[in-house]
């Protein structure tokens, strides 16, 4: 093994010889002595394009299958003729309304021929940058735009996903040379919580009878040909009727000794979609209040004058430790002044202490009646 020409020394890691690299560009290259020649040799997943020759005679297309390269075909298949270099390209995309509106490119690669290195159409729309990308294959997009991959015989997948960078209002196909196809499928995500969008521009087409990805067939599709635009037109911001909160809570209760009251520990998770606040309710005596592991602060509602903390819309996972003073017999169920669509509770009671029944609760697996 050498690094930039000179011998180098490798190590054995999880199983694997290993070069260790200082920071920068390097060459490596290696030598093979086998007393009989593989029948195939691995190669990284991520390589992109490799060149081999063997007695001399370079191989314009080797079997490259699972991770490998076959230095000759099994012998249970016969060796097949080298296949001409084609590629077919398939592009959809996905338009997802919010802030910022984001647009992932879907793109299929179907390969023949030799491994080699492709210049491809720009996957980012004008009015749009670049955000991320994932591909099966070694691939970036060039200062100009255009995306560039190194491919290889097979079926494989390159998501590229963009943020507009101002109030898009028209998104428009612009034709692009071979091999990007001639048209395109566009779907569209819509995010009423932000805004009612009505869609203009090509005609709406069946999203089962195109080639988007599983994902997003359900989703309205648009058949998209060089020249057209698709046009949003806001007619409202906001939802005005959202829908109601999701929220469930688990709740612990520890009994005093004394029979004084209880300590409380409410875990509370779900969806907000109409709430921004979250106050106790009349016995509940907040101590602490914790969003995401995070501590809020606990305010008073000027409106109500209970005891609460401020949140976000969104998902919502909240942990509440306080008190419940007073009559032991009657407990607030939830305690909060919510709506929940699930409540659950666990009481801990201290020696001495037996729960012999409870009432207004669809199930008490613990209490002496029930067990009874």
């Amino acid at each position: 093994v050498r690094i930039d020409g000179e011998p180098a020394q490798w190590v054995e890691s999880e199983g694997r010889p290993t070069v260790l690299l200082a920071a920068g560009e390097h060459v490596i290259t290696g030598r093979f002595e086998w007393q009989r020649a593989p029948e195939s040799l691995a190669v990284n997943p991520q390589t992109g394009l490799v060149q081999l020759r063997r007695d001399g005679q370079a191989d314009r297309s080797p079997t490259w299958r699972d991770g490998r390269i076959w230095l000759r075909p099994p012998a249970s298949e016969p060796a097949a003729a080298t296949p001409e270099d084609s590629l077919r390209l398939q592009v959809s995309r996905r338009i997802a309304d919010g802030h910022p509106l984001t647009m992932t490119t879907h793109m299929k690669l179907e390969v023949a021929g030799s491994p080699r290195e492709l210049v491809l159409g720009n996957p980012v729309n004008e009015g749009f940058t670049p955000m991320a990308m994932s591909a099966q294959l070694p691939a970036r997009i060039d200062p100009d735009g255009r995306l560039r991959v190194q491919v290889r015989p097979g079926t494989f997948f390159i998501n590229v996903t963009s943020r507009d960078i101002g109030i898009t209002e028209r998104i428009a196909f612009a034709a692009q040379p071979e091999p990007w196809p001639e048209q395109e499928t566009w779907a569209f995500q819509a995010s009423p919580a932000d805004r009612i969008v009505d869609l203009q521009g090509p005609p709406q087409v069946d999203p089962r009878r195109t080639n988007l990805p599983q994902a997003w067939q359900n989703l309205p599709a648009y058949q998209m040909q060089p020249g057209q635009t698709l046009l949003l037109r806001t007619e409202k911001r906001g939802n005005p009727d959202p829908e109601p909160d999701q929220l469930s809570l688990a709740r612990e209760l520890w009994l005093d000794s004394d029979g004084g009251g209880y300590s409380v520990r409410d875990q509370i998770r779900g969806a907000l979609t109409r709430t921004w606040r979250l106050d106790a309710g009349e016995r509940l005596s907040l101590g602490q209040v914790q969003v995401d592991g995070q501590p809020q602060f606990i305010t008073e509602n000027p409106t109500s004058a209970g005891n609460g903390v401020e949140l976000r819309r969104g998902r919502l996972n909240l942990t509440a430790d306080g008190r419940i003073e007073g009559s032991i017999r009657e407990l607030p169920i939830p305690g909060w002044m919510a709506d929940f669509r699930e409540v659950g509770a666990t009481l801990h009671t201290p020696p001495g202490w037996r729960v012999l029944a409870v009432s207004g609760a669809d199930n008490v697996p613990g209490a002496w009646i029930e067990r009874w």
